[in-house]
């Protein structure tokens, strides 16, 4: 089966899908965003607020399919640190990857909502992150090479670091992406935050001598 045809067929097996090139992405998926999660919010209601920046990205395909990943502003994804760890068991009672799905109809698939825990992301200076979904859908897939290769978040992002698959509900499928930032909105959600946290660093106290020796 070609890519075109597995384009068109979206009964077709996710897992068969072939990995995600940056110019797939580009032609065939549509990126939203959603931010300040596990609250999120709007546009407007960061212009003077700070984010926790726990954001993520949808990228969404005209046969429903959506593919959930870290956005370039989460915390995990800053310059200088390193994720170490990835763990799809978000609750004492729930691992998601116990999910398991049958049909074209996902059945059996777990419920999500946009607050819903997808992973907890562990970083080398010891700071854990939970990565929520960011819209409400089925999950169909975790992506199970972050339990071996948990760098793939950062190096390969919006492709082999994927963070899931799920789909929307069809009657809901039109609509998924209007509760999410545009990429036009995400540039200047994110230009705005990075003054924000810029000034808020600017504001805080000096470091002693001690701990600014190299």
């Amino acid at each position: 089966m070609t890519m075109d045809d597995q384009n068109k067929d979206n009964t077709a097996p996710v897992k068969s899908l072939p990995v995600l090139c940056h110019s797939v992405v580009e032609r065939y998926f549509v990126r939203g965003y959603k931010v300040n999660l596990p609250k999120g919010g709007i546009l407007s209601d960061f212009c003077e607020a700070k984010s926790n920046m726990n954001d993520v990205r949808i990228l969404r395909h005209s046969n429903r399919i959506c593919i959930v990943t870290m956005a370039p502003t989460h915390p995990a994804l800053r310059p200088g640190t390193t994720i170490t760890s990835v763990s799809f068991k978000v609750t004492d009672k729930l691992d998601r990857s116990n999910n398991v799905v049958s049909g074209k109809r996902k059945r059996g698939a777990q419920w999500l909502n946009p607050s819903s825990p997808l992973c907890i992301v562990t970083c080398d200076d010891g700071a854990q992150h939970t990565v929520f979904c960011g819209i409400r859908a089925k999950l169909v897939e975790m992506n199970e090479r972050l339990l071996s290769k948990p760098k793939l978040l950062q190096s390969k992002t919006e492709t082999e670091g994927y963070v899931a698959i799920v789909m929307p509900k069809l009657e809901e499928a039109n609509h998924t992406m209007d509760g999410l930032l545009t990429a036009e909105d995400y540039l200047q959600y994110r230009l705005k935050q990075e003054t924000l946290h810029s000034v808020s660093s600017d504001k805080s106290p000096p470091t002693s001598d001690s701990n600014n020796k190299i």
